[in-house]
């Protein structure tokens, strides 16, 4: 049983790999609900992340919060200008607060004494 159960397994998930697809681009506009639009070569897409793990620095991130401009990679299945996504990825959020460096207090210079001269 397990012998004529396993190669069709296979062929399953095979098949389900092979129609999977990574279109990068950016976001246009703002989510609506749980799709977005992707501009990309080939598109617009509409796609859809009900089914979706969306990360950002490996992180989850919730959809609401994505922005219009951002730039995402998108793997799932296409089917036509529509992609049902497995995952997204973040690569750059628009409108995300830049890291600043951080300037260590102790490491300021001290400024001269009064009526040390030159």
């Amino acid at each position: 049983m397990l012998r004529k159960v396993l190669p069709l397994m296979f062929l399953v998930v095979a098949s389900a790999m092979a129609h999977a697809e990574k279109v990068s681009g950016f976001v246009s506009g703002s989510p609506s609900g749980k799709t977005f639009v992707l501009g990309a070569k080939g598109g617009p897409y509409k796609v859809d992340t009900s089914k979706a793990r969306i990360t950002l620095n490996g992180k989850f991130f919730a959809l609401a919060k994505l922005t219009g401009g951002s730039q995402v990679t998108v793997e799932g299945t296409k089917t036509g200008k529509n992609i049902a996504a497995a995952t997204v990825v973040i690569g750059n959020l628009k409108g995300a607060p830049k890291a600043k460096p951080t300037v260590s207090t102790s490491a300021a210079p001290k400024k001269p004494a009064k009526g040390a001269g030159h």
